[in-house]
């Protein structure tokens, strides 16, 4: 008598190609972005999608035109990578993609435009488990979250950020581009024109540990409330251990009686900058525009850090 056994290791991942710019999910002939999705979730096909198999990735370099959402956010239920070059916009007012799990997420060679929504994450929203997610060589602009994080907003797990650009993007109340907790790595970035109601016109660490490697912050605005006060941070506002290495903050505001026109760093955890430039930053307050602290923090430490015309 004999035992055949057979081995089978972890699904091998596929490639789905999207070939529509349309999102209509129950067109049989087409493969949306919204059915690609749902094939790499499922491990079916459905539409013209085929079937997905273990962490896939989903080209959308082949579309022409915009992709538009006018069925709603897509939810990324299943670890993969979605590939450009294509632009992705307009989710009916609600954020273009929302992660609810802990999966692994790449975005790469992807622009956002005019996302938008009432509440958090007008591009990204990230808020369930202990998620992975990586932003590769993609563009965020004129996004807005009436809440928090105009581009993107993330509850925890991991966020890195490389070689992408944000611009023109505003939340009602803080993070212009970006609100994030958990790890943060943003590296070889450039945020711009980016506006937050209350603070951090571009990024808002809230609890965690920010990394910053040479990445720009040029004219962000942390606006204030309805009385003209803000948070503080016109360019970032960090309540996480922060590291910032070799970046550049530029012209950068923010109003009321705060501090830190080009970043401010709360009251969690050390901080540590080093070869950095803060330069024509400026703040209501009419000191610490370049750089402002919140005190009772663990402490810190400045290397080879030069501040410019501050006013």
């Amino acid at each position: 008598m004999f035992l055949l056994v057979i081995a089978t290791g972890p699904a091998v991942a596929g490639t789905i190609t999207v070939l529509t710019n349309k999102d209509n999910d129950t067109a049989p002939n087409d493969c949306t972005l919204r059915n690609a999705v749902q094939a790499a979730f499922e491990d079916k096909k459905i539409g013209a999608c085929s079937a997905g198999s273990g962490a896939d990735t989903i080209n959308v370099g082949g579309v022409g035109g915009v992709i538009k959402l006018p069925l709603g956010s897509v939810n990324l239920s299943s670890s993969l990578t979605i590939v450009g070059p294509a632009t992705i916009s307009d989710a009916a007012g609600q954020p273009i993609f929302v992660l609810a799990s802990s999966n692994k997420i790449e975005l790469k060679d992807l622009d956002f435009f005019k996302g938008s929504t009432s509440g958090s994450g007008g591009a990204l929203l990230v808020n369930g488990g202990d998620p992975d997610v990586t932003i590769d060589n993609c563009t965020f602009t004129e996004n807005e979250a009436g809440s928090e994080g105009g581009a993107v907003w993330t509850g925890g797990g991991k966020l890195t950020i490389k070689k992408s650009y944000f611009s023109l993007n505003t939340a009602g109340q803080s993070g212009g581009a970006i609100k994030a907790s958990g790890t943060v790595i943003i590296e070889d970035s450039w945020f711009e024109d980016n506006v937050a109601g209350f603070g951090g016109g571009a990024v808002f660490c809230g609890n965690g540990f920010l990394t910053l490697k040479r990445s720009y912050f040029d004219l962000n605005i942390a606006s204030g409330d309805p009385l003209g006060q803000s948070l503080g941070g016109g360019g970032v506002h960090s309540q996480c251990g922060t590291d910032i290495l070799h970046s550049h903050f530029y012209a950068n505001h923010t109003f009321g009686n705060t501090l830190g026109g080009g970043l401010y760093l709360g009251s969690s955890g050390a901080a540590y900058i080093d070869q950095s430039v803060f330069e024509l930053n400026s703040s209501g307050f009419g000191s610490g525009s370049g750089l402002g602290e919140g005190g009772g923090g663990g402490g810190l430490f400045l290397q080879g850090l030069t501040i410019i015309n501050r006013s």
